[in-house]
């Protein structure tokens, strides 16, 4: 997951990178969400998988957090105003969930408009449409390959076998 870079907005610091699996939890019961990559930044958490958009939490509006138990995991449980709830298990969990107290602490309000700085040189959707460039090009070599293939069993089939 290498090509995965958060979007970062003026003054914003990668506090560290975590692996994270985010669940939906209704009534008690957990049910399995994406494994994505979980930033914690000075203002934000950051959370992105895959091709998707990043998704952003930020650190000021988090009222609580504290790990709870929900069926055979222990999750991180964070709350934010307006009673908004996320949850999450985290890679070395223990250390994130103290790395989050502190980094809360401190965050300035972030507006919600906040633009990204673009990455070194490129702007994030230079990024996405090569992604998306390289995406159409492997869907064009598979779809040459069946057709291939298809023709060349059906040849077979008409010169080969008996009628």
């Amino acid at each position: 997951m290498a090509y995965l870079k958060p979007e970062l907005i003026a003054e914003e610091v990668v506090l560290r990178e975590y692996g994270c699996t985010v669940y939906m939890v209704r009534n008690g019961l957990s049910s399995r969400g994406s494994n994505v990559r979980l930033w914690l930044t000075n203002m934000r958490l950051i959370l992105k998988a895959g091709f998707g958009p990043q998704r952003t939490l930020p650190l000021h509006a988090i009222v609580d957090v504290r790990e709870e138990k929900i069926g055979f995991y222990n999750m991180a449980r964070i709350e934010f105003a307006g009673g908004h709830l996320e949850w999450f298990t985290v890679q070395d969990q223990t250390q994130f969930l103290a790395a989050l107290q502190a980094a809360r602490s401190g965050a300035p309000v972030v507006p919600v408009d906040a633009a990204p700085v673009p990455v070194a040189g490129q702007s994030g959707g230079q990024q996405s449409k090569a992604v998306i460039a390289v995406v159409v090009i492997l869907a064009a070599a598979i779809l040459v390959c069946v057709c291939i293939a298809i023709l060349a069993i059906g040849g077979y089939m008409f010169y080969v076998l008996p009628r």
